[in-house]
């Protein structure tokens, strides 16, 4: 099942996209918090602008997959505020700051319920299930502020919910201007990251847990950057100078 979140009249909607077709099932609220109850509305992807699939109402938690197997006091993590996510096609505006910009795409795990040091064996049932995220970082400040600009990562198209299905054990293809890579992941398990991130902070329904795939593409102003992969989709963003 796929959870998408669409502007239908100027109205932030979400709704259920049919397995491989095109209409979408209008609900009545936010899943993460009611019951899930069909609305009676029907829209068609792509006649109606695709939002990011949650609300930016928390946080981000990155966490990179190396150090998923280590200790937690080594573990590389960067928190994003809720102002950095944005969605699908929105404009991803460089500030006047930052010099060379770069782009990242992960594995976004979007979360369900209040975490608090879960244990892995519990962590994947508590995950409402995983989206794309491209992450746009500047390069040449510091890391604390390097991708906490406003819309710095953009996430969608839709909310894969979880199954035995593993998408982070795919390969993801990042496409920005001419440069086309294919990148293949590391490996990790998506419950150690939910309960790696419960262990750093108190996370919250609508937070996200962020694993980034091991490569990093140069990007210029005005340039199209397309984040594909097999079962998550596709994530679009253009990157605009400030």
């Amino acid at each position: 099942m796929r959870i998408v979140r669409v502007s239908a009249s100027d109205h932030p909607t979400y709704g259920i996209l049919e397995d491989a077709g095109s209409r979408i099932i209008g609900l009545t609220g936010d899943p993460l918090f009611q019951q899930v109850e069909h609305s009676g509305a029907f829209f068609t992807l792509g006649e109606e602008r695709l939002l990011a699939p949650v609300l930016p109402r928390s946080k981000m938690l990155v966490l990179d997959a190396p150090g998923l197997a280590g200790p937690i006091g080594a573990q590389r993590v960067d928190i994003v505020p809720n102002t950095a996510i944005a969605g699908p096609d929105d404009p991803v505006v460089a500030p006047s700051w930052a010099g060379k910009i770069q782009v990242e795409a992960g594995i976004a795990i979007v979360v369900k319920t209040i975490l608090k040091d879960v244990a892995a064996e519990a962590a994947r049932d508590l995950a409402l299930g995983t989206c794309l995220a491209a992450r746009f970082t500047a390069a040449d400040v510091d890391r604390g502020v390097a991708s906490t600009w406003d819309r710095a990562c953009p996430i969608g198209p839709w909310i894969e919910v979880m199954s035995q299905a593993d998408p982070h054990t795919d390969a993801v293809t990042i496409e920005a201007g001419e440069t086309v890579r294919e990148v293949e992941p590391t490996p990790f398990r998506l419950e150690d990251a939910l309960a790696r991130a419960s262990a750093i902070a108190t996370l919250l329904p609508g937070d996200i847990v962020m694993v980034p795939w091991p490569a990093r593409v140069d990007v210029a102003a005005g340039e199209h950057v397309t984040i594909s992969h097999a079962l998550l989709g596709d994530l679009h963003a253009v990157i605009r100078a400030n």
